[in-house]
């Protein structure tokens, strides 16, 4: 185990010499677990600020991204309403017409006689 390791990690050490008494194993153990789950509190809580870190740098990149696409459109002169009209007309999946499969010929239209 390297030096720096060595200071992270909490042990329980035991003398060969003359042995602790039985009282004093208890409150080695207490002090070790205590110890131990001081360091386990510091991690979570650097970690936990990590991901906070990281959650609100994604939010500003939305945000960012939302003010570019804004813009983008208001240079091609669509507006909000016309977008979500080209949203609704165009298939979940964004390619071709809606009901068109790749590939396949296209659905019969209600007024065309169905094929016998």
């Amino acid at each position: 185990m390297s030096d720096s390791q060595s200071r992270d990690q909490p042990r329980l050490e035991s003398s060969a010499g003359s042995g602790p008494s039985t009282d004093e194993l208890p409150q080695d153990l207490t002090l070790f677990v205590q110890n131990l789950m001081e360091q386990m509190q510091s991690r979570f809580n650097t970690m936990s600020d990590q991901i906070i870190g990281r959650i609100d740098e994604m939010g500003s990149r939305i945000d960012e991204l939302e003010s570019s696409i804004g813009e983008l459109m208001a240079q091609a002169g669509i507006n909000d309403d016309e977008a979500e009209e080209a949203a609704e007309a165009r298939p979940a999946d964004g390619r071709g017409r809606p009901g068109a499969t790749p590939g396949l010929p296209a659905p019969p239209k209600a007024s065309d006689p169905s094929p016998s």
